[in-house]
């Protein structure tokens, strides 16, 4: 089954704030059911799959396609406003359609985005999967910032290849050291941008440099643990990747929206979202991926004799591990306001929370 969790909504004493939220109550609630199921009979009439899944996806699909998918399934795609080509895509009536029988609807999804050859779907090659994705740049100035430390990273690693010398991460005259002094006297960030950069330029060495000839740089294990880094002509080729990936990103941001496809034409969706993790470890932006709308909860029942007998007589069913759950949080709002009401010394205090994790109560909440 594929259960939309807004048929959900009626249950809770409080509305969902938004589709997330809607999700995790719902599942929370359900999963309670199961384990407890689990826990008393090793047996459950159902199983929730934690991981909620889209029914509609999107995709990039020439007009001609979406004519003819149109024809074949009905009303059961849409282009997305000012977006060309790129379509949501109702995958559960498309299932339901021609499939049910055949694959469960994860089994299906997993082979449409596989492109499986198993998969009797004709249109399956020309549908390229895309990722809505949701920027909130944190400063309108973030170009400014951006080349700020850009470039000090450049200064760093370039004066690294001029003498061929090598760099400790941390440390005096280390790298976040160095980075320090050009953007702030603030080693946490320093230390991230440092870190973030050579995680991305292994990446960039394994999955994206187009000469493999061409070095980035080289390291050496010292005796102590700590690795030394030599950073290498092919870095500006790095360099020109980060630049070009995040142009492209910023000039195809529309009101804090960008489509990103998996084609040759728009590059590799993987690329692109290291890029934007790398400008969120920068602190220009946040990011949210989305790859389709409207979450269903897949629930795949074993049996229903179980689930008629407690609706027909619903006192007699007790939910023994929500009981426990209800119990303990009880007991920690009491242990909670016997110690913060308590008048304790700091020695006192920490006694007692020792005592706690220990599961060693006080007689006075017992």
């Amino acid at each position: 089954m594929l259960v939309d969790a807004e048929s959900f909504q009626h249950i809770f004493e409080n509305p969902f704030f938004d589709e997330e939220d809607g999700i995790n109550k719902v599942k929370t609630a359900m999963l309670l059911i199961q384990k407890d199921f689990e826990r008393r009979f090793a047996f459950s009439p159902f199983n929730i799959r934690p991981i909620p899944l889209f029914e509609i996806g999107y995709f990039k699909i020439d007009p001609k396609i979406q004519k003819a998918i149109i024809e074949e399934y009905g009303d059961v795609l849409h282009e997305e406003y000012d977006y060309p080509d790129i379509c949501s895509v109702n995958l559960k009536k498309i299932w339901e359609e021609n499939f049910y029988e055949k694959y469960s609807f994860p089994k299906f999804k997993y082979m449409l985005y596989s492109r499986d050859h198993e998969l009797d779907f004709e249109h399956k090659n020309e549908m390229r999967h895309a990722l809505c994705v949701e920027i909130y740049f944190k400063d309108s100035n973030y170009l400014n910032m951006y080349n700020k430390y850009i470039n000090a990273v450049k200064d760093i690693i370039y004066n690294s290849v001029r003498e061929s010398k090598y760099y400790k991460i941390d440390g005096k005259g280390g790298l976040v050291d160095l980075l320090m002094t050009k953007i702030g006297n603030n080693e946490y960030k320093a230390k991230s941008i440092v870190e973030s950069i050579i995680s991305s330029m292994s990446i960039f060495q394994r999955d994206y440099n187009k000469n493999i000839h061409s070095r980035i740089y080289t390291v050496k294990p010292l005796k102590t643990g700590e690795i030394e880094y030599r950073f290498m002509s092919g870095v500006a080729e790095y360099f020109r990747w980060i630049d070009r990936t995040f142009n492209y990103i910023i000039n195809n941001v529309d009101e804090g929206k960008i489509y990103l496809v998996d084609d040759i034409e728009n590059g590799n969706i993987k690329e692109m979202m290291l890029i934007l993790g790398l400008m969120e470890s920068l602190d220009l932006l946040i990011f949210k991926a989305l790859g389709g709308k409207n979450s269903q909860i897949y629930i795949y029942v074993n049996q229903t004799k179980t689930m008629k007998e407690i609706i027909e007589k619903p006192y007699r069913y007790k939910n023994k591990l929500l009981e426990i759950i209800g119990e303990r949080h009880k007991i920690s709002v009491a242990m909670l306001t016997y110690l913060f009401d308590g008048n304790f010394s700091s020695e006192e205090f920490w006694d007692l929370i020792e005592d706690y994790f220990l599961g060693i109560l006080p007689k006075e909440i017992m």
